[in-house]
């Protein structure tokens, strides 16, 4: 980007994106004043012989951002935070340290204890989180206040079927499972209709000892925190809430069932009872009873067209999937009454909050994970959604643009919520598992669920976006979750095309601690931007951590942190 003076403004050259960038933004010479924040006016440039290149969109006459402006951006950092922020990048960029991250941590956690390894990781922490408790955030938030950003406040506990420590952990502290334990919510069926919003004080209190009410009272505090801002935002992960390996069983159990009829790109395909039983033939459904396939079939048809899609199948089955008698009567097993149990004290624990959400009228985000975690996790917002989007978005569901499925399942979730008629909201993100989803894929053998390369990733996130943004205006609620430049100004491009205002339910977000030149510079312009703030101890946070490093690295050689680094050394 080179720069000319003329009569005290400068001229900035904008460079045409690389071609895989879908609806490229034309070529710009962009006028700066020194003085203003973050605007900047644009003129289109003629070239060649046929009378230049007119602007389009929302770039014809209107300011674009300037990503470039590190005194905006970085005002509010101290040197020393400049010169950590650069050797924490310079850092991500060795080989040896990125790729064997998760090795390091888990031997540090051997060797050297809670201690050790939380010393060791303090200079990430320092860069990535906000702080070890709820009241230590202030000093963050009043920071990315004065700079016109929101708060996303995410308690960064997790735990993976891989860290044997947090398992153990949480089978030592978590309570028995009663033969006869009263289940409230995995019963079917699970649709219920709407909740209203409560006018009065909502009760959100989780007394027991168990490890998961314990994170459940440290959720409820953050979204209490985030019901202080306007347009608050939480964050949560369902595995905090529930044991990994039950999880796991119950996506599998989930997924077997609802993604038994395909779903393509666009509108769901429709199948006759005959095309059915086709369509079943080679999966864990292909014993079915004719007269149970049948009644199967009445009870999941579209009304307006008379047949099955695969929309009307999930619905189908997101409410009948503890109805033991049919599965059985499907050749079935039905999921393990223990597993069944503490899936449903899961779904209580997630009542409470998203009742305390709708209450505050605060927007609470549940975080994608592994995928084989994800069906499981996509069952439980769909249920929390249909119960609390009805007048409000209170439930978000994350998609990663990395896998190959994503888009398939975003119009899936679109078309329900149209027919179960409540507020979609999608927080869209590239993805944070990369290298975990592809080891394990080679290690048991299914094709890879990631996207073959970062143009496909680049172009599969900025089409979902898309498809998002043209539901926003019918109510829809979608977060640009990217550190990607040109992700984010052809979102904005395209919110000014399809007259999306700047407050009108798209929200920007980036990860504390990195890109802040793409959050600034938002924040500045009257969008509505927001830092991800993740808190916790820093032995709780050691694999957020983690991704921190991986990602860093993975980006290292791109566009944005190369541009990151070089703002930081120049301011």
């Amino acid at each position: 980007m080179r720069g000319v003076g003329l009569f005290g403004w400068t001229v900035r050259q904008v460079q045409r994106p690389p071609r895989w960038v879908a609806n490229p933004l034309p070529q710009a010479a962009v006028l700066c004043r020194p003085s203003t924040l973050g605007q900047v006016a644009s003129i289109s440039t003629q070239s060649r012989s046929s009378g230049g290149i007119p602007l389009e969109g929302a770039f014809s006459t209107k300011p674009v951002l300037d990503f470039s402006n590190t005194r905006e951006a970085f005002k509010y950092h101290s040197t020393f935070e400049l010169l950590r922020s650069v050797a924490i990048l310079k850092l991500c960029s060795f080989s040896f340290l990125t790729a064997n991250s998760e090795t390091i941590v888990k031997l540090c956690r051997k060797y050297l204890g809670v201690r050790g390894t939380s010393l060791l990781f303090l200079i990430f922490y320092k860069q990535f989180a906000g702080g070890e408790s709820k009241d230590r955030l202030a000093p963050t938030l009043a920071r990315l206040k004065k700079a016109g950003l929101g708060a996303i406040l995410d308690y960064a506990a997790e735990e993976d079927l891989s860290d044997e420590s947090a398992a153990a952990a949480a089978h030592a502290t978590h309570a028995p499972v009663e033969d006869n334990a009263v289940l409230k919510f995995a019963v079917s069926p699970v649709y219920r209709g709407p909740v209203e919003r409560s006018k009065q004080p909502v009760s959100c209190e989780f007394p027991g000892d168990d490890i998961f009410d314990k994170r459940a009272s440290i959720f409820r505090e953050a979204i209490d925190a985030a019901g202080s801002q306007e347009n608050g935002f939480a964050a949560l992960k369902v595995t905090a809430l529930i044991e990994p390996v039950v999880l796991t069983r119950f996506a599998t159990f989930v997924n077997d069932l609802v993604s038994a009829v395909p779903q393509s790109e666009g509108n769901a395909k429709s199948f006759s009872l005959q095309e059915l039983e086709t369509v079943l033939a080679n999966g864990p459904l292909k014993s079915v009873p004719k007269d149970t396939l049948k009644a199967i079939f009445e009870g999941a048809k579209v009304p307006e067209t008379g047949k099955v899609d695969a929309v009307s199948w999930m619905r189908f089955w997101d409410d009948h999937l503890f109805d033991n008698r049919l599965l059985e009567k499907c050749g079935l097993k039905p999921l393990a009454h223990a597993d069944r149990v503490q899936v449903d004290q899961c779904l209580e624990r997630l009542d409470r909050l998203a009742a305390f959400s709708q209450h505050l009228r605060v927007r609470l985000m549940i975080d994608a994970e592994h995928t084989y975690f994800q069906p499981g996790i996509d069952w439980i917002v769909r249920v929390m959604q249909a119960r609390f989007n009805g007048d409000f978005p209170t439930i978000f569901n994350t998609f990663q643009c990395y896998l190959r499925d994503t888009r398939s399942r975003l119009h899936k979730d679109l078309i329900l919520a149209d027919r179960l008629k409540f507020m979609p909201a999608m927080k869209l993100v590239r993805g944070a598992y990369m290298q975990q989803e592809r080891q394990r894929a080679q290690e048991m053998g299914y094709p890879d669920p990631i996207q073959p390369d970062i143009q496909s990733t680049h172009r599969n996130y900025d089409q979902c976006v898309s498809d998002v943004l043209e539901r926003v205006r019918k109510g829809a609620n979608l977060m640009v979750a990217s550190h990607n430049e040109n992700s984010v100004l052809r979102a904005i491009s395209e919110m000014d095309r399809i007259k999306i205002g700047k407050q009108d339910g798209v929200f920007f977000g980036q990860l504390l601690g990195m890109t802040d030149h793409v959050s600034f510079a938002l924040g500045t312009n009257g969008y509505a931007a927001y830092k991800y703030v993740p808190y916790g101890n820093v032995y709780e946070v050691v694999a957020y951590l983690t991704r921190r490093i991986q990602e860093n690295s993975t980006l290292s050689g791109g566009e944005p942190i190369v541009k990151a680094r070089k703002l930081l050394v120049s301011e």
